[in-house]
């Protein structure tokens, strides 16, 4: 995959330091991005300050950057995605 042809890109645990490394990176990148964390932080509130579209309410109508096929594989699986410790 290039990265490059990339439009919009979404994380779950934004607000974690590794997701929040990509977050500043992709947009950097000028790339429209989009993220959910459980809680809002000082590191999410300052994402969202450099224009990160994060979200704290597990809800997939939330998750705008990417295209609704996306929205509905990720609806089936966002419940079972946050009892898990890390998704890889």
């Amino acid at each position: 995959m290039d990265v490059n042809t990339l439009k919009s890109v979404y994380f779950i645990g934004a607000g974690g330091i590794g997701m929040s490394a990509l977050v500043r990176y992709f947009l950097s990148k000028g790339k429209k991005v989009g993220g959910y964390d459980r809680t809002p932080s000082e590191l999410t509130e300052k994402l969202i300050e450099e224009g990160a579209a994060i979200h704290y309410e597990e809800s997939t109508e939330l998750i705008t950057p990417i295209p609704c096929r996306m929205q509905r594989l990720f609806g089936r699986h966002l419940k079972e995605l946050r009892h898990q410790p890390a998704v890889v």
